[in-house]
């Protein structure tokens, strides 16, 4: 198997980032569509490829692997934030 030169490799370690994040916003903004379990997958299949991508760059360069990780983290909080209004919030702190 040839090896993978440094240029498209950084282009495929960007290219997963990329589409952690993009999909992450897919999968928040489709919720209650017809395509939320579509973007769901897309999610969780970048979720591996990030996962992927952070145990690599962390056995081939040191300093890389903080991005991918950054990256897993950022994304996985764009998912579970709920950006709707505290009024429509199904906890509020008036239930105490």
């Amino acid at each position: 198997m040839p090896a993978l030169d440094a240029t498209a490799g950084l282009w495929l370690f960007g290219g997963v980032q990329l589409l952690g994040m993009t999909s992450a916003w897919i999968a928040r903004l489709s919720e209650g569509s017809v395509h939320q379990a579509f973007c769901q997958r897309l999610f969780f299949l970048s979720l591996v490829l990030m996962g992927l991508a952070t145990m690599l760059t962390a056995a081939a360069r040191p300093g890389l692997w903080m991005t991918s990780a950054v990256t897993l983290a950022l994304s996985l909080l764009v998912v579970i934030c709920d950006f709707r209004h505290a009024s429509r919030s199904a906890w509020t702190l008036s239930e105490f």
